[in-house]
């Protein structure tokens, strides 16, 4: 990979729910590094402001939220102090890929980024296992999993060569994103969750809930009304206490652990040949599986 622009120091700021993001995030670290760029990567939630450091890129990464950038991402941006005309990248993580109604999932970050004089010229989706609602078919997730690396090392070598990518998202689309948006405003009420007699008060939800919706006072767990819906309770929790008081049948009984997704992975299997004959729903990851 020839560095053909004046790169020399990249900013990564990442918010991760399950583990997606923040693993292809710190991939695409490890492939900058490689061509001599300084990286600096910083996790995107509550506790942590923006460190407002120079950079020459920034690049901001962050799983699709109800077709749109979740909102903890959009109040972090806004905490940016304002500095002179800088480059940026915004680069989404879906289950489903660049397709309808996921296709105008960046512009609410670009649009908060330009006000804090950053000037987006590369967009991408990357495509992962789904978390909720409907499981990715096995014979999609391990594809994308495996072809991850090729798929990021792409996005270090475009980042490097000083390459320009934009979307042009319809107006369905950007509808779609919109009204979706406005609905994250009720996460805090739909995300509502329990913990059971299962709890055993370790802490590890409120240690790692990204908006801290969650702590722990006297032994006695209280929850707030900050759920980002990320999924980050209640696949993560040590005893699988943390359940979601409505939509709990949206989550996976079995659970969702991309690391454990990783190694499996990469366990020698008799391959199947040609792409996967799946509905319209991964219609997207298909496609996305076709480009390498």
């Amino acid at each position: 990979m020839e560095k053909t622009s004046n790169l020399k120091k990249i900013n990564i700021a990442f918010f991760s729910g399950t583990g997606c993001t923040k693993m292809s995030a710190e991939l695409l670290a490890d492939f900058l590094k490689k061509n001599a760029l300084t990286v600096n990567v910083e996790e995107i939630c509550r506790k942590n402001l923006p460190e407002n450091k120079e950079y020459d890129l920034f690049i901001l990464m962050f799983p699709v939220h109800a077709f749109n950038a979740p909102r903890p991402v959009v109040r972090w941006i806004k905490n940016i102090r304002p500095g002179k005309k800088s480059s940026a990248a915004v680069i989404s993580v879906s289950g489903g890929g660049e397709v309808f109604p996921n296709r105008a999932c960046r512009l609410t970050a670009i649009r908060e980024l330009s006000k804090k004089g950053y000037d987006v010229t590369y967009q991408k989706m990357l495509v992962m296992p789904s978390n909720c609602i409907t499981v990715t078919p096995d014979e999609i997730l391990y594809k994308l999993i495996k072809i991850m690396p090729e798929k990021i090392s792409k996005i270090a070598q475009d980042i490097t060569e000083g390459k320009i990518l934009s979307a042009s998202p319809s107006a369905i689309d950007k509808a779609a994103s919109s009204i979706a948006g406005f609905g994250q405003m009720f996460f805090g009420y739909i995300g509502k969750i329990k913990i059971s007699e299962k709890c055993s008060k370790c802490g590890w939800c409120s240690d790692n809930c990204p908006t801290e919706n969650i702590a722990f006072t006297h032994g006695k767990a209280i929850i707030n009304n900050r759920c980002c819906l990320c999924l980050k309770c209640l696949y993560g929790c040590p005893e699988k206490a943390v359940k979601l008081k409505f939509l709990n049948f949206l989550i996976f009984k079995e659970g969702f652990d991309i690391n454990n997704m990783r190694k499996k992975a990469f366990v020698p299997v008799k391959s199947k040949t040609g792409q996967p004959s799946v509905g319209y729903v991964w219609k997207g990851a298909v496609k996305y599986l076709s480009d390498v």
